[in-house]
């Protein structure tokens, strides 16, 4: 006792101690900031933080919500407005974690492009993309514009300013969540025409969003920052150049991502313990933390590798004022990849590596993204928020109906296919929190991102509910008791008996995906063999 007392008199101060104003949070901060390396003092915090989000979000999944909402409740409590466990400058020193996210996010939407697997349905999807994207566009961007008067980050704007912030709100407002939308479609095990049209749209959606958020970010950076760009009509050119940069730099990754998929994780575990780990070393080293890890290694280096383009972005950015844009150049990667070599098996090993990982990279993005949120700038931009949210709800309804008219699709299905495109987690935050990054400075980052998160919570509240009833009104989801009695007969009565409400079974985690589940939904294509890949 008498050593802690001792250690904080040196650190606060003997009259702190006895004052009322006395926070113990400052004073492990004051601690950490005079005896620890920061940077992995806070890291290190972060860390434990996002294991206890993790078990959060399985805790939320128990009460029928998505495990990102527990990760998001957790980074909200734990952030500076509510628990300070870390400051906003501390938490600013973990944005490449936003930076895999966007990645991995892009590496996936890439790895759902399976061509072949959509080519039936292309037509038809890419007509309803088109009017839901068009719709989605224009009315959002037209009713944000007339708003911007009426919100204080964006009245301070000139007009050429105000209509590029409100194109980039524009372009995120399109965006879909597709893992969401596939969680949510495979525990239903929904399959009939009205998931098939859902599911293609919002993997086809995920794609275009990427391609559009490219674009309208090269445009903001030359309408915000003078860096040495062009600023007469020689700027469109420049533009479609870095974008044909971006383009070719993602082809350039495809070898490496080959070498990856061809590397079996198994045959690794197998060498490991036969040539390196021998003796005592295997039971003391390899059993307790190497083996069945070997599939982590791999996903280790798509990591390394995205992060390592990040990295010559902003190099390039700094250094020759190009703007490249990385999570446009994974997209290509993966996407090329898997259409050029049209092999199943390939794409189940892309797909195996990145579901290694995702876990890991989710939990910690979405737990950055509730520390990163703002309570002091909701305020300010929560009536925007909700007026733009609506919007964006007409503005689906009417994309989807018009789409699935000129697709030829039934009449009902454009009447509910909005209810199937609302959820947006994933790529709309990692594009908000980038922004705030990206144009802290210019002073409407950090509200623009306020209002997006908030817009993207409001969408994962009722994105969910709104998809199962339609799944359930339209008869292609098994029902909780119809699948209670395909169970097998050794289960016990407990089990069977969980969740009598009837309003199904917990949501699961939305990284959890079977990519060949989300292909037999579609054309019914069958999980490649293993042994046929590698002989």
């Amino acid at each position: 006792m008498a050593t802690t007392t001792a250690l904080l008199e040196t650190t606060v101060g003997p009259s702190e101690l006895g004052s009322t104003s006395f926070v113990p949070n400052a004073t492990m901060h004051t601690y950490v900031d005079e005896h620890a390396d920061c940077a992995s003092c806070y890291l290190f915090i972060f860390l434990l933080l996002s294991m206890a989000s993790y078990r959060i979000g399985q805790w939320a999944s128990h009460l029928k919500m998505l495990a990102l909402t527990g990760y998001l409740i957790t980074g909200i409590l734990a952030g500076p407005d509510i628990l300070h466990i870390l400051s906003r400058p501390e938490i600013d020193d973990l944005r490449f974690i936003d930076r895999l996210a966007l990645a991995l996010i892009a590496f996936t939407a890439g790895a759902e492009l399976y061509l072949p697997h959509l080519y039936q349905f292309l037509p038809s999807l890419l007509r309803i993309v088109t009017a839901t994207t068009i719709v989605g566009l224009v009315g959002f961007f037209v009713v944000a514009f007339v708003a911007a008067p009426l919100t204080d980050f964006m009245d301070r704007l000139s007009p050429g300013q105000q209509a590029t912030v409100a194109l980039l709100g524009a372009v995120i407002s399109v965006a879909s969540s597709p893992l969401a939308t596939i969680a949510i479609i495979n525990k239903h095990r929904a399959k009939g025409p009205y998931g098939q049209m859902a599911l293609g749209v919002v993997l086809l959606k995920d794609a275009v969003v990427i391609v559009l958020y490219a674009v309208v970010v090269h445009v903001a950076f030359g309408v915000f920052t003078d860096d040495g760009r062009p600023d007469n009509g020689l700027i469109v050119l420049y533009v479609i150049g870095e974008l044909i940069l971006t383009v070719l730099i993602g082809l350039a990754m495809t070898p490496f991502l080959y070498a990856l998929a061809r590397l079996d994780a198994n045959r690794l575990d197998q060498f490991a313990r036969q040539r390196i780990f021998r003796g005592w070393t295997q039971p003391l080293l390899y059993d307790r933390f190497l083996a069945g890890n070997f599939q982590l290694f791999r996903g280790g280096l798509l990591l390394a590798a995205a992060y390592g383009l990040y990295e010559a972005q902003r190099a390039l950015r700094d250094h020759a004022s190009i703007h490249i844009q990385y999570s446009l150049a994974c997209m290509t990667a993966t996407a090329t990849l898997i259409n050029y070599k049209k092999d199943l098996r390939l794409m189940w090993s892309l797909h195996e590596m990145i579901q290694s990982i995702a876990p890991y990279v989710f939990t910690t993005f979405f737990t950055y993204v509730g520390m990163s949120f703002d309570f002091m700038l909701l305020g300010n931009v929560v009536g925007a928020a909700v007026l733009l949210f609506v919007v964006r709800i007409v503005c689906l309804f009417v994309g989807g109906y018009v789409g699935c008219w000129w697709a030829n699709e039934p009449a009902r299905h454009g009447q509910f296919a909005f209810l199937a495109m609302i959820m947006q987690a994933g790529a709309g935050m990692a594009y908000a929190t980038f922004l705030e990054d990206e144009f802290h400075t210019e002073g409407w980052g950090p509200s623009f991102a306020t209002m997006t998160v908030f817009m993207i919570l409001l969408a994962q509240v009722i994105g969910p509910r709104t998809l199962k009833w339609a799944l359930l009104h339209f008869k292609e989801a098994e029902k909780r008791r119809t699948r209670s009695l395909k169970r097998s007969a050794d289960e016990s009565d407990d089990d069977s008996d969980e969740d009598d409400d009837g309003d199904g079974e917990p949501y699961e985690d939305f990284m959890a995906y079977d990519p060949f589940a989300i292909h037999s939904n579609l054309v019914g294509s069958r999980r490649p063999s293993w042994r046929a890949h590698h002989s």
